[in-house]
């Protein structure tokens, strides 16, 4: 190891490399000031491209977490929403809490030539899992021959059984008290109602008495 590093320091003094060192050495001894301005330019030109340096970083930062921001609200706000009879497009569609009927009716491509509109609010605000059903113009028509003859209960509105209050139901043609609260306690133990049909099932609605209420039902 001795003999190699008289070599190693014999062979880089005889390289241009050396001589250059030597030469640069000597210039900054003999040009003291020159070296305090290429300092001062070096860190001139640190402070000059900074704001540069840091207005990318950061900017990327900003827009990066302004994009998570902006999906982050779109996944809180999904839902969706089930579009079934008198439609171009009968479907389930996604959209979002912000949204209307008339909005997801316009999604499915409008109504049909032979749909009831009159007890469609298309200014109702959606929710996740509504079920939206639009009559034809006969089932319109017999609504209004099942609902008009009724002197005690004029209600024409539409009740969605999955989220009514028991004042809600009992708004409904024949529903009391005691069968709303029937109706809640068994839409609790299946989680839900999947069809409006299955309110046959709830104690005290028979086919009569479901055939006058079904076109106020919703889910």
């Amino acid at each position: 190891m001795k003999k190699i590093i008289p070599k190693i320091v014999e062979f880089f003094r005889s390289t241009a490399i050396y001589e250059f060192s030597i030469k640069l050495i000597a210039f900054f001894k003999n040009n003291k000031n020159m070296l305090s301005i290429i300092v001062i330019l070096i860190f001139a030109a640190a402070i000059a491209i900074y704001p540069v340096i840091d207005s990318m970083v950061n900017g990327n930062k900003i827009e990066s977490e302004t994009k998570e921001n902006e999906y982050t609200d779109l996944t809180v706000n999904k839902i969706y929403v089930t579009v079934a009879g008198e439609v171009v497009n009968p479907d389930m569609y996604e959209m979002t809490t912000d949204d209307r009927v008339d909005d997801v009716i316009e999604k499915a491509g409008g109504f049909t030539e032979n749909s009831y509109t009159d007890n469609i609010n298309l200014a109702q605000k959606l929710s996740d899992g509504q079920y939206i059903y639009v009559l034809t113009k006969q089932q319109g028509e017999k609504l209004e021959e099942e609902n008009i003859p009724d002197p005690e209960n004029d209600f024409q509105g539409i009740v969605n059984i999955n989220t009514a209050s028991v004042d809600e139901l009992c708004k409904l043609p024949g529903i009391g008290e005691k069968i709303a609260e029937r109706i809640i306690e068994y839409r609790d133990s299946i989680d839900g109602f999947e069809s409006v049909d299955e309110l046959k099932n709830v104690e005290g609605i028979g086919d009569s008495k479901f055939n006058k209420i079904k076109y106020n039902l919703t889910i």
